[in-house]
């Protein structure tokens, strides 16, 4: 699913400002029309529950997954994050409960031998269906709907990212085993990609992944980060660690491609290497000579 490309005029990555958070006081528009204080109180609640701020401090692995704990931290420490809210492991409980998708996942799985790929891919497509089939109640995808219009844009493009609580931890990354979406745009859009976000917790990658790291599969939950969308000239994957030594001081590798970078974390093409670099870490700028530069010898971006 993707939306028009991002207005050329808005190059680079724009920092979360106090007008970009989440308008919490937005969503209870409609309790003006009440006497009572009690339905503004209650819709206020609901949003805290469902959505945060990206930068909020009340992120937790539990609430908002890896990814989202991660990106929340960044922003915390003034990092060039761009703008946008989490959707909480509290809307995924809500939604899985409501339309009782817990037994059908767990029918589901109990076909799956990982030893068959097929049992995999067909308790994935079962279990996607469920959650592609199932409404959203109002109260989620209010509180959806409100946060994106808290953005500093009129519909602008935005990136869906799947942030599981069994992701990128010390001992298992699940780099690449749930969906995210480029380029949403829109109110319809969006729902439609938290819901897909939602659904590849169960992709058929992600269901082996937690067998073979023995993750309890009933315990995994899934939050959602929604960010505006970055017109990238180049994007691609910046390792802390050496990925294959383990090592993780002295040296980083960036593995850029021209674009978005989607094509690089799904492995389709060989990306620029912008070899292995000392990291300075008490410096804005490193010595001369220290950066990498790319297979065609331009400068490392």
């Amino acid at each position: 699913m993707v939306g028009q490309p991002p207005e050329e005029g808005s190059r680079g990555v724009r920092r979360c400002s106090r007008n970009a958070r989440v308008p919490r006081r937005r969503y209870i528009l409609l309790a003006r029309h009440y006497p009572s204080g009690s339905l503004r109180i209650e819709t206020e609640r609901v949003a805290q529950e469902y959505i945060l701020s990206l930068d909020d401090r009340r992120a937790t692995l539990e609430s908002v997954g890896g990814k989202g704990v991660s990106l929340s931290r960044l922003l915390r420490a003034s990092m060039p994050v761009p703008c946008g809210f989490h959707v909480t492991t509290a809307a995924y409980d809500r939604f899985v409960a409501e339309s009782d998708l817990q037994s059908g996942i767990r029918a589901a799985l109990e076909i799956v031998d990982t030893s068959k790929p097929d049992t995999l891919t067909n308790a994935s497509e079962k279990i996607e269906d469920l959650f592609l089939r199932a409404d959203m109640s109002k109260e989620i995808s209010g509180a959806i709907s409100q946060a994106y219009a808290g953005l500093d844009q009129e519909e602008p493009a935005v990136a869906v990212r799947s942030s599981a609580t069994a992701e990128d931890l010390p001992s298992a990354s699940f780099a690449g085993q749930q969906a995210s979406l480029l380029n949403v745009r829109g109110e319809d859009e969006l729902l439609d990609a938290v819901r897909r976000c939602w659904a590849s917790l169960w992709s058929a990658r992600a269901i082996a992944y937690r067998e073979r790291e023995g993750i309890d599969q009933q315990t995994v939950k899934l939050a959602v980060v929604v960010q505006r969308m970055v017109p990238a000239e180049v994007a691609g994957v910046l390792f802390s660690a050496n990925p294959v030594t383990g090592a993780r001081r002295g040296s980083y590798r960036c593995e850029p491609w021209p674009g978005r970078g989607g094509c690089v974390w799904l492995g389709h093409p060989r990306p620029l290497r912008l070899g292995e670099t000392v990291v300075w870490m008490d410096h804005h700028q490193a010595p001369a000579g220290a950066a990498g530069s790319d297979r065609q010898g331009t400068p490392g971006r």
